[in-house]
């Protein structure tokens, strides 16, 4: 959590992530957040207090630690293809324009699990349908 002033950025998110850093710096446990496990529980004990206090259910956020594995699809030569259509076991390809040597062409899928490098980016704020 890199925002330690409330409503720091210029969005609801930025608020919401910097009252939770200074919610957390506040109540720290004695022992410190030693893993990701026990931040979140931190997190999501800090969440419910501020729904309680303010006696908004939307208020609290769902805290989410992301999978370290992800599914991935490879497609040869992606680059020179526009659109895919899955059918079956195979992937169609349709070429991008000015690529002469690129017609529709078919691939089998293949498909895997890896790890994650990277943590991705997702906001857990409400979203209201209007």
């Amino acid at each position: 959590v890199y925002f330690t002033e409330p409503c720091h950025g210029k969005g609801e998110p930025d608020g919401i992530f910097g009252n939770y850093s200074t919610g957390i710096q506040r109540n720290m446990p004695k022992d410190g957040i030693q893993s990701i496990s026990s931040l979140a529980s931190q997190l999501r004990s800090l969440t419910q207090h501020v729904a309680v206090y303010y006696n908004d259910p939307s208020r609290e956020h769902e805290i989410i630690i992301f999978d370290y594995y992800s599914d991935f699809l490879e497609i040869d030569q992606f680059k020179k293809y526009l659109n895919f259509i899955a059918i079956d076991d195979y992937i169609y390809g349709r070429p991008l324009t000015g690529i002469s040597d690129a017609r529709q062409a078919e691939f089998s899928m293949k498909c895997g699990t890896r790890s994650n490098k990277a943590t991705p980016k997702r906001s857990t704020v409400r979203i209201v349908d209007d």
